[in-house]
């Protein structure tokens, strides 16, 4: 009962922590990609250098249905190009058979070719570092 109610209690506070972190983003400007607009935001909490953040920009097809078993396919992006797709949380994880994907996330799919990019501010003509 009380692993439960603790459980419980971890949820809501992680659910309350979410919601507070997601409405106080400080917004980046939208960027063109060959993904379309993305908008990002601006972490001056992590480290002692505020770092740019966009997370879970597709860059390849949803892998399943046709596409399944197949290289990946270009992503083309929204057919309306005033969209934006707002970068400021993790994608999924692709399928991993347990339970948080692999990379702390319990969101799953097959539509998971994402990619996350953090750099400082005003960084640039720096060199990249992929890690898959």
């Amino acid at each position: 009962m009380f692993i439960l109610l603790s459980l419980s209690i971890t949820l809501a506070l992680t659910q309350v922590v979410k919601a507070q972190s997601a409405s106080n983003l400080t917004l980046l400007p939208p960027l063109a990609t060959t993904s379309g607009r993305v908008q990002g935001y601006l972490d001056t909490n992590t480290t002692s250098t505020h770092l740019q953040k966009w997370y879970g920009i597709r860059f390849a097809q949803d892998t399943s249905g046709q596409n399944r078993w197949k290289p990946p396919q270009p992503y083309t992006g929204p057919a309306n190009n005033s969209e934006i797709f707002s970068a400021t949380q993790f994608g999924p994880a692709c399928m991993q058979g347990r339970a948080d994907g692999g990379n702390g996330t319990s969101v799953q799919s097959e539509d998971c070719l994402r990619i996350n990019v953090i750099a400082p501010l005003g960084a640039k003509d720096l060199p990249i570092y992929v890690y898959s």
